[in-house]
C-alpha cells in the first residue's frame, strides 16, 4: 500500500490505536518509530478529545504511551492502572518501593520537599503523595530515584560556586513548580476521559435498561414497569447482571437477558396483587366484624370466635372474593339469616364434640349435653395447656382463647390446609376451635365417693349449696409463716383448682371431708371473700353474670357490664341492680380455700394479721377436728 495512503488512515487514529499498530509488525514499528512521522501522530493526538499539550523534551511515542499504555514503566507489567502525574511514569505496587525514594527534608514555606546533598545544601525534588496506610490515613512524599540522580549529575557542575548553586536552587524550584503545574492539567485530562468513559458506559446500561422496558411492555408487563418509577440507578431491573453490562444494546440482548427480566416482573406483580388483597381482605374483615358484633347480641356467651365465621361458606364466599368484586357491608348483612343457622349448628357440633371428649375421658354414657352441663363432674374442667390450666366452666368452654391458638393443634390438622386458610390464619393469628381441656373426672369421683354422693346424679349447684368442705392431707401446713396448728379448708372445686395437674393426681388418695364443726368456722370466711370481690370492680369484671330477667333455661350469660348492656336494651331497665342480675354461683371467690388456726398453736411468722386472726380467709378456732372417715 503507498506510503501517502497509509498516512491518511493514520489521521483519523488516535494515539491508542497508533501505539497498537507499531506493536503489530516490525515493519509498521519501524515506520511510526521514525522520527519523521513525528506530523502523524500529532494527528493522531487532535482525535483525541481534551488531549493536553505534548511537552518539548518528550517524544511523540512516549507521550502516547504515557497517557495510553497501562504498564509499569519500572517492570512493563501489564494492567498498571495508577499513574503519577509529577514523576511522568506509571509504577506497579512492587516497583513503586524501588522507584521511589523518601525526601530528607522540607521547606515548610514555601511547601517543597528537599534532598541533602553530599556538602550539605538542600535542593529540591518533584514529589508526589503517597498513601502508606490508607486506612488509617497517613500520607507521606516520595521522590522518583532516577530524578534525583539527574538532579545530582546537574549539581556536579556547579558544585563549588556559591552563585551557581543558589542560582541551581531557584532554577530547580521553578522546574518543580512547572512540574507540578503540568502534572495538575495532566491529572485533570484523566479526571475528564474517566468521566467521559463513565458516561459513555452508564449511557450504554442506560439503553439496555430502555430496550429491556420497551420488551416488557410489548409482553404486557406494562404496569408493573410503570410501577418501578423513573430510570434511575436504584430501578429494580438496573441491578440485573445483563442490564448492568457496559455493552450497546443489540438483537441478540433482549433473549439473553428476557428470563432474568421476567422474573423480576413476575415478582413484583406477586407483591402487587398480594397488597391489594391485603387491603381488601383488611376492609372486608372490618365489614365482617361489624357484622359479628350485631349478630352477638342475639345469642349468650355460648357464641363463635371471629376465626370460625370465616370458614362459613357464604361468608368464605364474599372474603375469598376476588379483589377486582366490590363486597360492601350490605352484602354481609343480608347473610344474617344463614349465618344464623351456621351459628346454632356450629353450637350443635361443638357441644357434640365436648360430649365426646368427656365421655371418653370418663367412661361415661350421658344422653345429652343439657344433662351433662348440670353435672359436677362435668363442672370441674380445666384447660390442658401447660401454662393456663384454668377452670372452665361449661360457658367458658366455647370462648376459651387457648382453644385458638395454634400451638394448640396438632401437625396432622396443620399440615394440609388450604391457600384462603393459611392467608385468613396469617391475619388473624386464632385457629379453629381444638378443645384442649381435661375434666379431672378421677379427682371428682373421688370426692363425690367421699360425700356418698352418686357422680351420674349429682349436680354442680347441688355440690356448691352443700356444707361439705374438704382437706389434703398431703398438702403442706404452711401459709404465710404458718408452721404448725393450721389447716388449708377447701370446697369441691378449690380443692381441684387450687392443685396443679400434677398434684391432682399425686393428692388424690389423700384427699378427706373436714368434720362438721369446722366447716361451720368456714361459712363466715367465705362469705366475707365474697363480698370483698364483690365489691372489687377488677375482680367482678372477671365473673360470670347472668341475666335474672331472661328464662332460667336461657340466661344470657357474659360479663357485668355486657349483661349490664343487655338489661338495658332488651329489658328496657336504665338503671340494672342486683335485683336483675346475679353472679354465677361457680365463678365468684365463695370457692377459694381459707385457712382455720389451732388456738394458742406455736406460730412462726412476721405477718401479724395473720398471727391474730385477722385476716379475711383466716381463722382462729379452739381445736381442729379429725378429718371424717368415709
Amino acid at each position: 500500500m503507498p506510503i501517502d495512503v497509509l498516512v491518511m488512515i493514520f489521521a483519523y487514529l488516535d494515539p491508542k490505536d497508533m501505539l497498537s499498530l507499531s506493536r503489530s509488525t516490525k515493519d509498521f514499528r519501524a515506520f511510526l518509530l521514525d522520527s519523521s512521522t513525528a506530523p502523524v501522530w500529532k494527528a493522531a493526538r487532535r482525535n483525541a478529545p481534551y488531549l493536553p499539550a505534548k511537552p518539548e523534551d518528550m517524544s511523540e511515542p512516549m507521550f502516547a504511551h504515557l497517557f495510553f499504555d497501562k504498564f509499569c514503566h519500572h517492570c512493563l507489567k501489564p494492567g498498571v492502572g495508577e499513574m503519577y502525574w509529577v514523576l511522568a511514569g506509571r509504577f506497579c505496587v512492587s516497583c513503586l518501593q524501588d522507584a521511589t525514594v523518601n525526601p530528607t527534608n522540607c521547606d515548610y514555606q514555601r511547601k517543597r520537599s528537599l534532598m541533602v546533598t553530599d556538602s550539605g545544601t538542600k535542593v529540591p525534588v518533584p514529589t508526589f503523595r503517597f498513601a502508606y496506610q490508607r486506612r488509617d490515613r497517613v500520607y507521606g512524599e516520595r521522590a522518583s530515584v532516577s530524578e534525583w540522580a539527574m538532579t545530582l549529575r546537574r549539581w556536579e557542575k556547579v558544585k563549588g560556586n556559591k552563585q551557581l548553586e543558589k542560582v541551581f536552587v531557584e532554577r530547580e524550584y521553578t522546574r518543580c513548580a512547572e512540574r507540578d503545574a503540568i502534572a495538575k492539567e495532566w491529572a485533570e485530562w484523566e479526571r475528564r476521559r474517566d468521566a467521559e468513559h463513565s458516561r459513555q458506559l452508564k449511557d450504554h446500561r442506560y439503553d439496555r435498561l430502555r430496550g429491556v422496558i420497551k420488551n416488557l411492555r410489548e409482553l404486557g408487563w406494562g404496569c408493573e414497569v410503570d410501577s418501578m418509577g423513573e430510570l434511575t440507578d436504584d430501578h429494580e431491573l438496573f441491578n440485573l447482571p445483563l442490564v448492568r453490562l457496559s455493552r450497546p444494546w443489540g438483537p441478540q440482548s433482549w433473549a439473553k437477558v428476557k428470563a432474568d427480566a421476567i422474573r423480576v416482573v413476575q415478582d413484583i406483580r406477586e407483591k402487587r396483587i398480594l397488597a391489594e388483597r391485603k387491603v381488601s381482605f383488611n376492609t372486608r374483615h372490618k365489614y365482617l366484624q361489624r357484622f359479628i358484633d350485631r349478630l352477638s347480641k342475639r345469642f349468650d356467651i355460648v357464641f363463635p370466635h371471629e376465626r370460625e365465621f370465616f370458614e362459613f361458606p357464604e361468608i368464605k364466599a364474599l372474603v375469598d372474593a376476588p379483589t377486582s368484586q366490590i363486597v360492601a357491608q350490605a352484602d354481609f348483612d343480608a347473610l344474617e339469616g344463614v349465618t344464623t343457622n351456621h351459628v346454632a349448628s356450629w353450637r350443635e357440633d361443638i357441644k357434640q364434640r365436648i360430649m365426646e371428649k368427656f365421655c371418653k375421658e370418663a367412661d361415661f354414657d350421658i344422653p345429652d349435653y343439657a344433662t351433662a352441663e348440670k353435672l359436677a363432674i362435668f363442672n370441674a374442667a380445666t384447660c390442658s395447656v401447660s401454662y393456663c390450666d384454668v377452670h372452665l366452666l361449661p360457658a367458658r368452654m366455647f370462648t376459651h382463647n387457648c382453644f385458638h391458638r395454634s400451638e394448640c393443634r396438632s401437625y396432622q390438622e396443620t399440615a394440609e390446609k388450604t391457600e384462603y386458610a393459611k392467608w385468613v390464619d396469617s391475619m388473624l393469628g386464632p385457629v379453629l376451635w381444638v378443645p384442649t381441656m381435661s375434666f379431672n373426672t378421677q379427682c371428682v369421683k373421688m370426692l363425690l365417693e367421699l360425700c356418698g354422693k352418686d357422680p351420674l346424679a349429682t349436680t354442680a349447684e347441688e355440690m356448691d349449696k352443700c356444707d361439705i368442705r374438704f382437706r389434703c392431707n398431703r398438702c403442706p401446713r404452711r401459709y404465710r409463716g404458718l408452721l404448725t396448728g393450721s389447716q388449708q379448708i377447701f370446697t369441691w372445686r378449690s380443692l381441684i383448682f387450687d392443685h396443679s395437674r400434677e398434684t391432682r393426681q399425686s393428692h388424690i388418695q389423700e384427699f378427706a371431708v373436714v368434720h362438721p364443726q369446722d366447716a361451720e368456722q368456714v361459712a363466715p370466711l367465705e362469705a366475707a371473700i365474697r363480698a370483698k370481690s364483690l365489691a372489687d370492680k377488677q375482680k367482678r369484671v372477671r365473673m360470670i353474670w347472668y341475666c335474672s330477667l331472661c328464662p332460667k333455661d336461657n340466661n344470657w350469660r357474659s360479663t357485668h357490664d355486657e349483661v349490664v348492656k343487655h338489661i338495658q336494651t332488651s329489658h328496657e331497665v336504665a338503671e340494672p341492680s342486683e335485683e336483675h342480675m346475679m353472679v354465677d354461683s361457680s365463678a365468684y371467690s365463695k370457692h377459694r380455700s381459707v385457712f382455720l388456726i389451732q388456738k394458742g398453736a406455736p406460730v412462726a411468722t412476721v405477718d401479724e394479721d395473720a398471727r391474730d386472726g385477722l385476716l379475711d380467709d383466716t381463722a382462729v378456732i379452739g381445736d381442729i377436728h379429725a378429718p371424717l372417715v368415709p
